[in-house]
């Protein structure tokens, strides 16, 4: 067994931000709980996109703990979707483009690898003490002086909530975990972005080499609007969303998807365990498409995205592919929708933000303070009430850095504090 100052359960975005700021000029000694092996402290991760305007003037010049530069390529698809979209009356949205992140190495922190959280352990007084955790076959705990953080999503988090009896009593007595604090929402509110789309053969290549590319032309500013709805080119053919590989036609054409990701979704699923065993994976339910008014606006979209290729047909080869022309009544397209769609990987929602009083429709407060307990918060997408109407890194990095700064500067208001009084 081990003492940190703070034990972080979780190294993804969130996990390591928070990690990372806890550590930065202090003394802190800061634990890090990975079941994986793939995240590092300096940890780097590309991605892009090359879809929004871009606006110089919304980037540091001092910089800071994220390294961002603009992408080095364009799709070709994209090209043609982008004057299509403007024969439809759509303009640019301003945007941001990132392409490489990183986290600097924390000489106070300690990654503990291919190590699985088992359970919050909780004093009498319902304080979180610390995380029991095992490895290779070896269970130990890592012991916390001043705080646990659940960083580990919007499915284990709740997860690790429930095992330590934290969660829906009736749950837990289902599989005899002592309930410690009755809160019915951890689990629930569960909320993701599906993703479908049409696919058709295309004559245009599948990537152009990076000497070819060059930077889309920049466009007026567009006044922000609530979006509903996200337009997403794929140089590729997607199918089924079940197996790109085995799904890949392999007949010689290039293909191309328009796949449409809902960003404002009302349907609400859950997640649950099964066993009070932490290697059992959680039972979850994202209940797509069950509100009305989603199941309304895939098919709204899958009939705009038709629009679209309407307005390319100089680069398409032969009839739509996927779904293809026959499927044309509402309930043929839903249908349709519902056996191709795909999730995003945005889950969030499942251990809500909400009032301390409110214990049967939120589980943490707006600092990510777990109500009832002590010591324990949540920091990840779980906590988000409602998801956000886009991708959510930018928002978890910017829940993980506001809920860091604020346990930092409560810790410092109370030395402050003791110092005035002498303590």
């Amino acid at each position: 067994d081990k003492i940190f100052d703070y034990v972080v359960v979780g190294g993804g975005t969130a996990g390591l931000t928070s990690a990372a700021r806890l550590a930065e000029g202090s003394s802190h000694s800061i634990a890090v709980i990975e079941a994986g092996g793939l995240y590092e402290q300096d940890n780097v991760v590309p991605f892009s996109n090359s879809t929004n305007e871009q606006n110089p003037e919304a980037w540091s010049s001092t910089g800071g703990p994220l390294q961002i530069s603009h992408g080095g390529f364009v799709e070709p698809f994209a090209t043609w979707v982008q004057p299509a979209a403007k024969k439809l009356g759509l303009t640019g949205i301003d945007g941001f483009q990132s392409d490489r992140l990183s986290l600097a190495p924390k000489s106070r922190l300690q990654v503990y690898h291919h190590t699985l959280a088992e359970k919050v352990l909780l004093d009498q007084n319902n304080a979180a003490t610390g995380v029991q955790v095992s490895s290779n076959s070896t269970t130990f705990t890592l012991k916390a002086r001043k705080e646990v953080l659940l960083s580990a999503g919007a499915f284990q988090s709740p997860q690790l909530l429930m095992l330590s009896g934290i969660g829906p009593a009736a749950t837990l007595a289902e599989h005899n975990i002592p309930l410690r604090i009755d809160l019915p929402s951890v689990g629930s509110n569960l909320q993701d972005h599906p993703f479908f789309g049409s696919q058709h053969r295309v004559a245009v290549p599948p990537s152009l080499p990076p000497q070819q590319s060059r930077p889309l032309r920049p466009r007026p500013p567009s006044l922000r609007q609530p979006r509903q709805l996200e337009l997403l080119p794929v140089n590729a053919a997607l199918g089924y969303n079940r197996n790109y590989q085995t799904e890949d036609p392999l007949d010689g054409y290039n293909y191309a998807t328009l796949a449409t990701s809902l960003v404002a979704p009302l349907s609400r699923g859950t997640m649950a365990i099964p066993s009070a065993n932490p290697a059992d994976p959680p039972v979850i339910d994202p209940a797509y498409l069950t509100h009305p008014a989603d199941a309304e606006l895939a098919v709204a979209a899958m009939r705009r995205q038709r629009e679209f290729w309407a307005e390319m047909k100089g680069m398409l080869v032969g009839e739509e592919t996927l779904p293809g022309d026959q499927v044309e009544s509402d309930g043929e397209i839903l249908r349709f929708v519902k056996e191709s769609l795909a999730p995003t990987w945005h889950a969030a929602g499942t251990c809500r933000m909400g009032r301390k009083e409110d214990t049967a429709g939120s589980v943490a407060d707006s600092t990510g303070r777990v109500h009832g307990a002590r010591g324990l918060r949540v920091v990840d997408a779980s906590v988000f009430p409602v998801l956000v109407p886009g991708h959510i890194q930018a928002t978890v990095y910017a829940v993980a850095e506001k809920i860091a700064e604020g346990i930092l500067r409560g810790e410092r208001c109370s030395s402050g504090r003791h110092a005035k009084e002498g303590v």
